[in-house]
């Protein structure tokens, strides 16, 4: 990747919660698989200035937690940043920053995922805004740099039971722990990673990770839409760069 990476082997994953919790997010998983299968016909949709077409086998992404990062990068997204949307989906939120910046790239492994996003693309006006691409993770950015990492990262630990049911699960975090290993070599010096995540996963686990790959973190856009549902989003940067060990400083 044009530089030596120090990669952090991930140990096994032990969930910080007790059997109980455990047993209740299972329930709600596959309350969301349940729902997401069901889904056989296209559907369209307006979500935060966006139209939107969804096709079956794509996770539709119409819920909290699409909105908060959206909200995220309406805020955040500069007119010259490049900007990485990992795991598109609908491509929402490649929309999103293309509003603003003319160079953005989209990225899902998700092949029917791909031909949805790019229908929305053309559908919004901003597919030559846009460069999309079929991979898993950074495999096909060597050397690339970004100075807003966009992701909504599967929520739950739990074995996919196919390639829909694997935009809400990763199991044993396999892909979780990869991306935050990896994403920091492909920020520029003051980039910034945004991601949104919930208690309907381990996110006592995910603040473990936090720390373990060295991020400096702060909480950007924060939504409770129930009495125990609590979504957030974490602007993640290279501690490297916050604390003063190569040159460049936090914005």
């Amino acid at each position: 990747m044009g530089e030596k990476m120090c990669k952090t082997k991930q140990k096994k994953y032990v969930p910080f919660m007790d059997e109980g919790r455990q047993k209740y997010l299972r329930k709600w998983d596959l309350g969301v698989y349940e729902t997401l299968v069901q889904i056989k016909d296209v559907k369209d949709y307006e979500l935060m200035g966006v139209s939107l077409r969804v096709y079956p086998g794509v996770h539709a992404g119409l819920w909290t937690d699409t909105q908060l990062l959206g909200k995220a990068l309406n805020k955040i997204v500069k007119k010259d940043d490049k900007v990485l949307d990992l795991g598109t989906g609908t491509g929402i939120h490649a929309i999103l920053a293309a509003k603003v910046t003319e160079n953005v790239t989209a990225i899902d492994f998700n092949e029917k995922s791909i031909k949805n996003a790019k229908e929305n693309f053309v559908k919004n006006g901003v597919s030559e805004k846009i460069n999309l691409i079929e991979s898993d993770g950074f495999s096909k950015l060597q050397g690339k740099k970004f100075d807003i990492i966009s992701i909504n990262p599967p929520f739950r630990w739990f074995k996919p039971k196919d390639i829909l049911d694997a935009a809400s699960n990763d199991e044993n975090y396999v892909f979780l722990n990869r991306f935050l290993s990896e994403a920091k070599h492909h920020l520029t010096d003051n980039g910034r990673i945004l991601l949104v995540f919930a208690n309907t996963a381990d996110i006592g686990y995910l603040q473990y990770l936090f720390g373990l790959y060295r991020y400096e973190v702060k909480v950007v856009e924060e939504e409770k839409p129930d009495e125990w549902r609590i979504y957030r989003v974490f602007e993640l940067r290279d501690m490297r760069y916050c604390k003063g060990e190569k040159s460049g400083t936090c914005r």
